[in-house]
């Protein structure tokens, strides 16, 4: 499941993530971090069954948490299936079969660089 994760400028300072990740043994993946020094925002794949747990962990030390059910949305109206898009994703999640753009959501790191380079607007954000 991934999630979104946003640290209090007082939390930086603590190894709160290494820590619930040991106290949760959970397994995480990192997909995406901004840290500049004034909070921290992360995207994250967590194992379906230790979410809540994980969860929880963080949100006692104030740390919010989201639960991600958006996705990239491809309008096949609109696609022309160029693969434009595929050459902008940074994790493959946009490839090309049989001649038609196809999207493996697992990969997919919320970045927007594919909506952002399709130039017939045929990709948008989904809830």
């Amino acid at each position: 499941m991934k999630i979104s994760i946003k640290y209090p400028s007082e939390a930086l300072d603590k190894p709160i993530f290494s820590t619930a990740i040991l106290k949760t043994n959970t397994k995480v993946n990192v997909l995406r971090a901004t840290i500049d020094g004034v909070s921290t925002e992360m995207l994250l794949d967590v194992e379906d069954s230790k979410v809540k747990k994980f969860t929880e962990f963080l949100q006692g030390y104030d740390i919010k948490v989201s639960e991600i059910r958006q996705g990239i949305y491809i309008d096949t109206e609109l696609c022309i299936d160029c693969g434009a898009c595929c050459s902008l994703c940074p994790t493959k999640a946009l490839y090309m079969e049989a001649n038609s753009l196809k999207l493996d959501e697992s990969k997919c790191i919320l970045c927007k660089n594919c909506i952002q380079g399709c130039w017939v607007g045929a990709l948008e954000m989904q809830d």
